[in-house]
């Protein structure tokens, strides 16, 4: 998967995922979740032997941990 953070006025605060590698047909978001309320500044990821997590900052400098599950290809907020 890639993961994508968006910083347009329309999609502000919105990661996509992506299927890899892509594909030569159109290339749409397996998905896709609003996090931030403001433009995705940096991302990364860490891996666990349980799971994989998505960091996420923003412009206004909060700070998002999302469950990366594959469960139906879905990014899922983790309430922990």
């Amino acid at each position: 998967m890639i993961y994508v953070g968006s910083s347009d006025e329309r999609r502000c605060g919105s990661i996509r995922a992506y299927a890899f590698p892509l594909s030569k047909d159109p290339i749409r978001p397996t998905s896709s979740i609003t996090i931030h309320g403001s433009g995705i500044t940096t991302m990364c990821t860490a891996l666990s032997s349980e799971e994989e997590l998505l960091f996420t900052v923003s412009e206004d400098g909060s700070l998002a941990v999302t469950s990366t599950a594959q469960n139906d290809d879905i990014l899922s907020k983790k309430d922990k």
